[in-house]
């Protein structure tokens, strides 16, 4: 598993972020059971469904779930590889 190095006071300098491949996994909270599980970053920005492994219940990122997302990781100093 990849996962994306923060860079070192990237909070201070607006200049300098981290690109989030999409092979990274994230942790995303069901709506039915409210555990998580871990989906990769390809699966929620293409919009494909994906399972809970704790319920089997089958979940998708909405447009605007999406949206806030990439917003929040943008703010935090990651872009996501597109």
């Amino acid at each position: 598993m990849n996962q994306p190095l923060r860079a070192e006071y990237a909070h201070q300098d607006d200049h300098i972020s981290t690109i989030m491949s999409e092979r990274v996994l994230v942790p995303i909270t069901c709506q039915h059971c409210k555990m998580d599980t871990d989906v990769s970053v390809a699966t929620l920005t293409q919009q494909h469904p994906f399972l809970c492994e704790h319920c089997y219940q089958i979940n998708r990122l909405s447009s605007a779930e999406l949206h806030v997302m990439v917003g929040v990781l943008e703010r935090f100093g990651y872009h996501l590889k597109r």
